[in-house]
């Protein structure tokens, strides 16, 4: 199979499918050398289509792998930024009592 074959919609191949059979298939000119041949050019695809498929799925497990890291990293900065959240708003209330203490002691003077 044409690599470009697999991505041809539907309605095309229906359509080529219909043009194989109207042209009148004849098994009976099949041959085990025909036959050999065609099942070797299948176990090829197969064996392909079985590594690309071992490589994605080691690609996978990676991807999968540096996510969790990345979700880990993530959540562990979220919590240094809530607690840095915290600590600023505890110093705005301090920085807030102090200019209202140089406030008060400008206005005695």
């Amino acid at each position: 199979m044409r690599p470009e074959r697999a991505l041809t919609p539907q309605k095309c191949r229906i359509a080529e499918n219909s043009s194989l059979l109207k042209s009148g298939l004849n098994p009976s000119s099949a041959t085990p050398a025909s036959n050999a041949q065609i099942v070797a050019a299948n176990a090829k695809k197969i064996d392909e289509i079985a590594a690309r498929s071992r490589e994605n799925k080691a690609k996978i497990a990676k991807l999968f792998e540096e996510t969790n890291k990345n979700r880990q990293a993530i959540l562990a900065n979220s919590e240094a930024i809530a607690e840095r959240r915290e600590r600023i708003l505890a110093n705005h209330a301090k920085v807030a009592n102090n200019q209202d203490l140089v406030a008060n002691f400008i206005s005695k003077l």
